[in-house]
């Protein structure tokens, strides 16, 4: 199966790799978009994985996490959902246990590939390279590409010598299997890849998305709390509500702010060691951003300057990506209001939760 991939947004990246997918040297059954996942440099992989564009492959490694069968899982739904191509790195037993699409594997342990590709043929397989041999080496056991790195300067600690595009294209046309570059991919280096006929690219931190600020917010945003906060819940909250938590001293209202218009805000309330929060939403037009992410941790932040080291929330019991979003954050189910939350067909309970910050 030839990979068939399809992107008209904005995205540089995504952009990026459109291009190197149709300057591809021979056909390749993998994403021209990757994403690897760092503990490290992207520690949020639930994050990143909710804003890669339909068709983008996506590898989780785990480098031995304690919750990785659980974060796993939730990729692999997730994956689903979006459309992603989903790689486990180096753990087969973990891809197969979960429902992956494949796995990536170490330069290190490349001759593993042979077996794992007889034992699962239908995989998409993937191999770490540094140089022509171990591309080679990849081509001999049977995967589907090497990701060869690192090509730029790269902020990874193991990352050696930059290859350089010279290099790579002459790599390129030597291998016998397509090249993903990896190593230093951003927005800005990504077209130095074009005309080398790479079959695409790979990256870590390039595909984290900076500039996402939070701000206290103020009397003059009012009016779209109480909007964004109808159109989430019935019923909504009024006005009067929103000056009474401005104002309020055990209160912290921070919010998303973009060229005056509020993508979300988050109300919490802490009283001596332990906070609630009392609500949290995006605007329905920017789900699926990492928004709701960036609120989150603003929330802990705040109330963790005020000295609380416990968190309470609770979400409805129908709200499934609420509910990943905060369990996949460390939040541990302790509690459940009974028909707490009213709906068009009746009430639904609440899910009560609960984190120990740092």
């Amino acid at each position: 199966m030839v990979m068939d991939w399809t992107y008209t947004g904005k995205d540089g990246l995504s952009r990026a790799a459109t291009q190197l997918y149709e300057q591809r040297k021979r056909p390749c059954r993998i994403s021209p978009l990757v994403f690897m996942s760092d503990p490290d440099r992207t520690p949020d992989v639930l994050a990143v994985a909710q804003i890669l564009p339909t068709g983008a492959a996506l590898i989780y490694r785990h480098f031995g996490a304690d919750d990785k069968v659980v974060v796993a899982r939730e990729l692999r739904a997730l994956s689903t959902k979006r459309g992603l191509q989903f790689l486990i790195g180096q753990d087969a037993a973990l891809a197969k246990t979960v429902g992956a699409d494949g796995v990536h594997i170490p330069e290190r342990e490349l001759e593993n590939g042979k077996h794992i590709r007889a034992q699962h043929p239908d995989w998409l397989i993937t191999g770490a390279a540094h140089d022509l041999d171990a591309v080679h080496k990849c081509a001999t056991v049977g995967l589907d590409a090497s990701i060869v790195s690192p090509v730029f300067a790269s902020s990874s600690a193991s990352a050696g010598q930059p290859l350089g595009t010279a290099k790579l294209t002459e790599m390129v046309k030597a291998a016998e299997i397509p090249i993903i570059a990896l190593g230093g991919i951003n927005e800005e280096t990504a077209s130095g890849l074009f005309g080398s006929g790479v079959a695409g690219l790979a990256g870590v931190s390039g595909f984290v998305k900076t500039g996402i600020k939070t701000i206290m917010l103020s009397g003059e945003h009012i009016g779209q709390m109480e909007k964004l906060h109808g159109q989430a819940f019935t019923p909504g909250w009024p006005q009067s509500d929103f000056a009474e938590h401005l104002s309020a001293q055990t209160d912290d209202v921070v919010g998303i702010v973009n060229g005056g218009e509020l993508q979300g805000f988050v109300i919490t309330r802490t009283s001596v060691d332990q906070a609630e929060i009392l609500t949290m939403l995006v605007d329905p037009t920017h789900k699926r951003t990492g928004l709701g992410r960036v609120l989150l941790q603003a929330a802990e932040y705040a109330v963790c300057q005020r000295g609380a080291d416990i968190l309470f929330l609770d979400v409805a019991a129908d709200n499934p990506v609420a509910t990943a979003l905060y369990e996949s954050a460390g939040y541990h189910r302790c509690g459940v209001r009974p028909g707490y939350y009213r709906r068009i067909g009746g009430r639904v309970d609440a899910i009560l939760y609960r984190k120990h910050l740092p």
